[in-house]
């Protein structure tokens, strides 16, 4: 079995695993609660997609950019949970920023620079949902399955780059793997400590 074979399974797979986590926290806000979701977390998600289309149809991905494709509608779904044109200024300057970390570079610099901005772009949009997870005492809202399955899909992501030789690509997903897993840890702790302190009544 080729190297490409075994990239295009974990790809592949990575496609799959990475629908469960969106799905999820957009169950979760329409069927539970919003609070703690923070909206430029998810509209940057949404921002990056975009690019990953693009990145994928340059190097002939189909895996990448079909992920993109299909995870776009769910990331879509949540951000109209989250009072989009309350918050449409929030929503534009994260394009804003997606637009000066990576397109910019790209355009300048090629690919491989413009997929280390999003490596960046990876710690400044998970921030706000850190800060949430740490500031506010009701994050019901939040998906704590979702963000372990996040880190699950940049897992197999991290192992398709290796494969593929792609260093922007592998440090963008290891660094958006260690950043879920510690807000599936803050998000699952709050949660802890919010049942503790309103017990539901049976």
């Amino acid at each position: 079995m080729s190297t490409s074979t075994v990239a295009a399974a974990f790809g592949w797979s990575g496609i799959v695993v990475g629908l469960l986590p969106t799905y999820q926290q957009l169950r979760r806000a329409i069927k539970v609660s919003t609070n703690g979701i923070a909206i430029d977390t998810w509209s940057i998600f949404t921002w990056i997609n975009f690019y990953w289309i693009a990145y994928g149809l340059a190097f002939h991905g189909v895996e990448v950019w079909i992920g993109a494709v299909v995870t776009l509608p769910l990331q879509i779904g949540v951000v109209l949970q989250l009072e989009p044109r309350k918050n449409l200024k929030r929503i534009l300057a994260t394009g804003v920023l997606l637009f000066m970390t990576c397109w910019l570079p790209t355009f300048i610099w090629g690919w491989k620079i413009g997929v280390l901005g999003i490596g960046l772009v990876s710690v400044v949009n998970r921030i706000p949902q850190i800060t949430e997870c740490i500031r506010e005492k009701d994050v019901q809202g939040v998906s704590v399955q979702a963000w372990l399955w996040g880190s699950a899909c940049n897992s197999l992501w991290c192992v398709y780059f290796a494969l593929q030789h792609d260093t922007s690509g592998f440090v963008v997903n290891l660094i958006a793997v260690l950043l879920s897993l510690f807000i599936a840890y803050l998000a699952f702790r709050r949660q802890q400590q919010w049942a503790k302190e309103h017990p539901v009544a049976i």
